[in-house]
């Protein structure tokens, strides 16, 4: 899917409560962690959220648009993420880190079954070996009643 034009209304369509339980899985989940990789970050919701925590945090996405709104949006609220266009399928890290995030369906974009091993195989090969949980793929759900 291409996200040229999606990309700048993106937000307007999502929950941003959304956003806030997969931190507070996150945080329920993960009790040690700084240093952070998010695959397919998209605008940057995560990404800001987990550096307004005060973690090292470096957001990917292969869609330059969606990394140009997130580039905007980390300028206004004043956090330090580094963003790189980058394919989850082909990356490589110079140091382990302490989580790697792939979130909101952003996996479901890869639909080649050696892609998806090769995305496995480099979260494995980034991470920190003593990490409990490196690939989050569950949705956070905050269940209503209607």
């Amino acid at each position: 899917m291409s996200y040229e034009a999606f990309a700048y209304y993106y937000d307007s369509l999502m929950d941003q409560e959304f956003y806030n339980d997969y931190i507070q899985f996150i945080n329920k989940h993960v009790k040690k962690y700084q240093t952070v990789l998010e695959l397919g970050c998209g605008t940057g919701e995560i990404a800001i959220r987990l550096a307004h925590l005060g973690k090292n945090v470096c957001a990917t996405d292969i869609s330059k648009d969606m990394l140009e709104v997130a580039k905007y949006k980390c300028i206004d609220f004043k956090v330090d993420v580094m963003l790189s266009r980058v394919d989850m399928c082909d990356f490589v890290v110079d140091t382990k880190l302490d989580l790697i995030l792939c979130l909101c369906d952003s996996l479901n974009y890869v639909t080649n079954l050696k892609d998806v091993k090769n995305v496995f195989q480099n979260t494995y090969d980034a991470l920190k070996k003593m990490v409990h949980l490196s690939l989050m793929l569950i949705q956070c759900i905050k269940w209503k009643k209607f």
